[in-house]
């Protein structure tokens, strides 16, 4: 597989596999020739009905997912060693850890980098050295754009797929606080008039959740009895402890949102990491 493939998967990927859905659509991506990072970033309704993708929870996932979508350390490397027809050195220089611009400004000895990366055409090594210059003298801009943990939309959950309005939803993952536990991937409600995080009884079950104590639910009509589990929710790479109760319907409250920055539009909602108190 050329560089060139290599990346195009890794950029697919990046925008797909996050939502579930890059083995049932990165074929399509690729042979319509949404490969580039710059094209994932602007993608559009109309680019989905070019590429014949009409589920509508799969397309407001996508275009979800395009809006966040920034263009990654290695892909700066890939898109500066291009514009100097230098692409092919991309999965070498990345291997052996230069996976942004950052980190190739800091090159010290540029002919031993050349080295280890196996350029010997002269012509190359000159253009290379001279690049890398340009990096140090800040002639090529270097951002760090902030990448969020997820994004949710607006849809209509399975378990209310009857409800008259959409729901803002966002995918995450649940698990048992038990050293090695499984962690099953669902799509979630976003309950901000609730502090627990409800989930459907099978999935209880499955996860094997163990019982905390019992509560008191109070609803418009009636007070019942719920026992409360101890769970874990996971989003990205931050898990936190949840008490969970059974419902119908997948859902969490403010006990998870507060500890996230948020950004919601009409079409999405980012979840970012929360600042650290200075």
């Amino acid at each position: 597989m050329s560089s060139r493939d290599e990346f195009t998967t890794v950029v697919i990927k990046k925008l797909l596999q996050p939502i579930g859905l890059y083995d049932r659509y990165h074929s399509r991506f690729e042979s319509q020739g949404y490969d580039c990072e710059e094209d994932l970033c602007m993608l559009d309704e109309s680019d989905l009905d070019q590429m014949q993708i009409k589920n509508p929870t799969d397309r407001c996932e996508i275009l979800a997912a395009a809006k966040t979508y920034c263009r990654s350390g290695s892909g700066e490397v890939y898109h500066w060693l291009r514009q100097f027809a230098l692409e092919k050195y991309h999965s070498k220089i990345v291997q052996l850890g230069y996976d942004s611009l950052r980190k190739c400004k800091q090159i010290v000895k540029v002919d031993d980098f050349m080295d280890e990366v196996e350029i010997m055409i002269p012509g190359h090594r000159k253009r290379i050295a001279r690049m890398i210059e340009k990096l140090k003298e800040g002639n090529v801009r270097i951002t760090e754009p902030e990448e969020p943990l997820g994004v949710g939309s607006w849809i209509k959950p399975e378990a209310l797929s009857n409800a008259k309005h959409e729901f803002l939803c966002i995918k995450a993952a649940v698990g048992s606080p038990e050293e090695d536990s499984m962690y099953i991937q669902k799509s979630f409600l976003i309950d901000t008039g609730s502090d627990v995080v409800t989930l459907q009884p099978e999935i209880v079950e499955i996860l094997g959740l163990n019982i905390i104590r019992t509560v008191t639910s109070h609803g418009v009509h009636s007070t019942v009895e719920k026992q409360l589990y101890a769970g874990v929710f996971k989003i990205k790479d931050i898990e936190l402890e949840i008490e969970v109760i059974k419902e119908s319907y997948n859902s969490v409250g403010v006990c998870v949102l507060r500890h996230f920055r948020h950004y919601i539009d009409d079409k999405v909602h980012f979840w970012l990491k929360k600042c650290e108190d200075n």
